[in-house]
């Protein structure tokens, strides 16, 4: 293969670059391969009616023959022109999703080379959405084969500069469109068969496709690696696919469960993990990727290729990645994770239901803890777990010395009174010590759940004061806020801790309002009865969250 120079046009207006438009075209129609944008990935396109063509895709990419290609057309009436039979439920579907990120297999019409199809009679079709894309296409004349614009098996582009980085040199252009819509591929569905089966998990969820056509069957090949020698009529079903070069391990489940999982795993400074928005400060030793909210599946989409490139920029060994369920498209998203890591899976069928009780001093979180551990629940309060690592932890003690001075007793203790006079006088002394006290703590609370589930706990209630601000609450499968009348707390904090009213306003004062806890936790339990009232209302609440799937 010759070295090339690669150009890089950016078209933003089809109507206003119709010269670039053309370039691409024209250089299609000569055989070359182009890099183009579609609202999926970016493909590497050539002519679907020229062998040569096709063979320098092959070349370039590096991919093995037995992976078909998809073709890309620009409307639904050239469809005909690479099939001989299109079923009544195809037009269905053809109408309700394209232009978009369905490809349906059709069988094959002869004028189509049979390397395009790894030699099938079949033949892989879809109409991208992209405005840039079906200008090409149109202005070509012909149909387009076009896989992911990357090096075979490595993370797929989602712009032009990822393009660039895996094909500089090895075709003559690049069209930048701009960042890819969707993020990830499309959603391959066979036709030839019926029901019509799922090959590959996509743009398109699943329901929207079943509430055209009724059942559809899903592959098994979507869930597991298939034999070497079988042959597959969609790309991204045979091999190991989206990976970058550090390894990954792919963690399933319930989100907490997978974050208890991956904190257990003690990743290091040449780790990185990939985990939802929130997640970032349980692993402040390693390079940390959010890549969408637990339920925001569209983000996961748009980010997940290039989160997986910027691991590799950074020359990660392991990657430790939470991967969304089933369900969307995150099925996509969790499909590309689980290939990316060859099937190296932790999926963790969670029993314990870890429930996060938080509050304002004297609003009862004691009271209800104990309610819950009468009930069978196992009670893990975060600032005992704190006092015991001041007197065992040899490392937050030398952590806390180098930034505070000497804050050691005569027994090499911490002397959390002397620590308090430094960092209550300062707003960046406190936040110093919260970042690492939270990173012991939190590793020996994730610890204590990972022994107790071992061990048939069904639940664990974290009592933790800071648990939103710790990020203790991406741990728990449901968090519980206690709120209560502020006189009423301030009597409890004097009787409790033998303060003074003033002493105990200024401590609530600086604690956040109830509306915090009523915009954070998944429930609130209001505590301005008796103390009899608070345990009924206790052991009420804790029946209702041992009724929950853990599924958070």
């Amino acid at each position: 293969m010759r070295f090339m120079n690669t150009e890089v046009i950016k078209i933003t207006d089809v109507a206003q670059q119709k010269s670039e438009v053309e370039k691409a075209a024209r250089l299609l129609k000569e055989g070359e391969a182009v890099a183009i944008p579609t609202e999926t990935v970016y493909g590497l396109a050539a002519n679907a009616l020229d062998p040569d063509a096709i063979a320098k895709i092959f070349t370039v990419k590096g991919r093995p023959q037995d992976n078909p290609l998809i073709l890309h057309i620009s409307e639904l009436s050239e469809l005909s022109s690479v099939t001989p039979e299109i079923p009544e439920y195809a037009l269905r579907l053809a109408l309700k999703f394209w232009p978009g990120p369905l490809t349906m297999i059709f069988k094959r019409q002869p004028k189509i080379p049979p390397a395009v199809s790894a030699g099938l009679s079949t033949v892989a079709v879809r109409c991208p959405s992209h405005p840039v894309a079906r200008a090409i296409i149109k202005a070509s004349g012909v149909p387009l084969a076009a896989p992911s614009a990357n090096l075979s098996g490595k993370p797929s582009p989602t712009s032009a500069e990822h393009v660039l980085t895996d094909l500089n040199g090895k075709i003559p252009l690049i069209i930048d469109g701009g960042p890819c819509s969707v993020g990830v591929e499309s959603t391959v569905l066979d036709l030839t068969c019926y029901p019509p089966r799922l090959l590959r998990p996509g743009g398109i969820p699943l329901k929207d496709l079943s509430s055209v056509v009724g059942k559809i069957e899903i592959d098994p090949a979507i869930s597991g690696e298939i034999t070497p020698g079988a042959k597959v009529s969609s790309p991204g079903m045979k091999y190991k696919h989206y990976a970058p070069k550090a390894h990954v391990k792919a963690f399933c489940g319930p989100s907490a469960a997978s974050l208890r999982q991956i904190l257990s795993m003690n990743p290091g400074e040449r780790d990185g993990v990939l985990c939802f928005d929130g997640c970032a400060p349980l692993f402040p030793d390693c390079f940390v990727i959010t890549y969408g909210g637990a339920k925001d599946y569209k983000k996961q989409a748009a980010s997940l290729f290039d989160a997986l490139r910027r691991f590799d920029e950074q020359g990660v060994l392991r990657i430790y990645a939470q991967c969304p369920p089933d369900e969307g498209i995150a099925f996509a998203v969790s499909n590309r994770l689980k290939r990316a890591s060859g099937f190296d899976l932790i999926c963790p069928s969670s029993n314990l239901m870890v429930v996060g009780l938080t509050g304002r001093s004297g609003s009862g979180k004691s009271t209800v803890a104990a309610v819950f551990e009468k009930n069978g629940a196992a009670v893990i309060d975060a600032d005992l777990v704190y006092r015991g690592l001041c007197k065992t932890s040899t490392d937050m003690k030398k952590e806390l010395c180098r930034r505070f001075g000497d804050v050691l007793n005569a027994d090499a203790e911490v002397d959390r009174k002397k620590l308090a006079s430094i960092v209550f006088s300062s707003k960046d002394a406190l936040s110093d010590l919260n970042r690492i006290t939270h990173r012991y703590v939190l590793r020996e609370v994730n610890d204590r759940m990972i022994r107790m589930e071992a061990s048939g706990i069904k639940c664990a209630v974290l009592d933790a004061p800071l648990l939103f601000e710790s990020a203790a609450d991406k741990l728990c499968d449901v968090t519980v806020g206690i709120i209560a009348a502020k006189p009423d707390m301030v009597n409890r904090v004097v009787l409790r801790d033998g303060i003074t009213y003033d002493e105990a306003r200024m401590r609530l004062n600086a604690q956040p309002e109830d509306l915090f806890y009523i915009k954070s936790c998944d429930m609130i339990l209001e505590n301005n009865g008796s103390l009899r009232d608070l345990s009924t209302l206790s052991s009420g609440l804790y029946q209702k969250i041992m009724s929950m799937e853990v599924s958070k």
